[in-house]
């Protein structure tokens, strides 16, 4: 008799009750993908970079808007190198509403502050020289299938045109890539100017300012002069380095995907406890047929290897097929929130999926086994 001979007799046995297994299996690990992913993508999406940078903001809150004109106010304080402003448009294309991340800045400072940005010199003159025009990160030129010279329909969930036309039309002047192969380029970035002149309200005003300060200021030297100008004002500002406010944003991202976590990891381990439990209890009824093949000549890790590669079959297989389905699931997301990136199941992820597929096969398996092929071949033939 083969092994694969075995297997199949004993998965064969109890159709139902190994369908059911697996559907556990497949379903546990499904929820593990997704949500694993998506945790990941809260946690790490944001690349903390740019410590130099500051962000100045109104005290109000992020989304109250500033004055246009506090883009020359700061730029005139000594403390700063170079200043560039931008403002959140709300970013969506297709009926579905796929969010795309978009920016409005001023062209020239913009990519000044965010020396990371790489593209040729020919596409950022026909960018800086055409307001209908915006430039793409290569993420979304993939993702779409944007080349420079399409023409790209958006919508806005933030701004209405005075012209009442939901649509607003642009031209890819260019193609950006960033100086670490590893970050996202999932960002459009279009002209102030295009986005202030057509829409129909809160015209003259900016979302946020981002600057270098002088190298004979420190950060918070900086900060304070900057919002010494704003003080006693209509919109006093807050200033801070960029790294921060990211991290502070994340660390409130996180406490929500903990609760999340925790609720999803009680189901995902209910689940699997089932699974093994429903496993073992499967082992534990042959006990006759393991003193049988004991008595034939078995030897004991063989009946130990049958039985792994039993639960191997039983859990690896519908295991992958989950993730599998995860990152199908995954990949029509898109981005999760806008510069966060792409929701992807990442290598550490599907690494502890398999770690636990592995650990899971030997605890159902091994462990029951092994207390069986403890018994005497005769106090297991007179128990069964």
């Amino acid at each position: 008799m083969t092994h694969a001979y075995l297997l199949r007799k004993y998965l064969g046995r109890h159709k139902l009750r190994v369908a059911m297994m697996m559907l556990s299996v497949f379903a546990a690990f499904s929820i593990y993908g997704v949500f694993q992913s998506l945790l990941a993508s809260l946690s790490g999406g944001v690349r903390l970079e740019g410590s130099e940078r500051m962000l100045t903001m109104s005290r109000q809150s992020m989304t109250h808007p500033l004055p246009v004109a506090y883009f020359s106010r700061v730029a005139a304080v000594p403390a700063v190198e170079i200043v560039a402003h931008a403002t959140w448009f709300g970013g969506y294309i297709g009926t579905q509403r796929t969010p795309v991340a978009t920016y409005a800045v001023e062209p020239k400072s913009y990519l000044q502050v965010y020396s990371n940005v790489v593209l040729p010199p020919a596409q950022l003159a026909a960018w800086q020289g055409d307001r209908s025009s915006v430039l793409v990160g290569e993420y979304y030129a993939n993702r779409h299938g944007w080349k420079v010279g399409d023409r790209i329909t958006l919508g806005s969930n933030l701004w209405v045109r005075a012209d009442r036309d939901q649509s607003w039309h642009f031209t890819v002047a260019g193609i950006f890539k960033d100086k670490d192969p590893d970050a996202e380029t999932n960002a459009i970035l279009l002209h102030y100017d295009a986005l202030n002149e057509a829409r129909a309200f809160a015209r003259d005003t900016i979302g946020w300012l981002v600057f270098l300060h002088r190298t004979d200021y420190t950060a918070d030297a900086a900060a304070a002069a900057v919002d010494q100008v704003f003080r006693n004002s209509a919109d006093e500002t807050r200033t801070i380095l960029e790294r921060a406010f990211l991290e502070t944003f994340i660390e409130q991202l996180g406490e929500v995907g903990a609760i999340v976590a925790a609720v999803l990891s009680a189901a995902f381990i209910m689940v699997l406890m089932v699974t093994a439990n429903t496993f073992a209890v499967a082992i534990r009824e042959r006990v006759r047929e393991v003193a049988v093949m004991r008595a034939i000549g078995f030897r004991r890790r063989r009946i130990y290897a049958l039985l792994f590669a039993e639960a191997l079959l039983i859990i690896v297989i519908p295991g992958v097929v989950g993730l599998g389905l995860a990152a199908f699931i995954l990949s029509g997301l898109g981005e999760i929130v806008g510069f966060l990136g792409p929701a992807r199941m990442g290598l550490t992820t599907i690494t502890g999926a398999i770690a636990i597929m592995l650990a899971l096969a030997g605890l159902v398996s091994v462990l029951p086994a092994w207390q069986i092929g403890r018994m005497r071949i005769v106090d297991a033939l007179s128990r069964a």
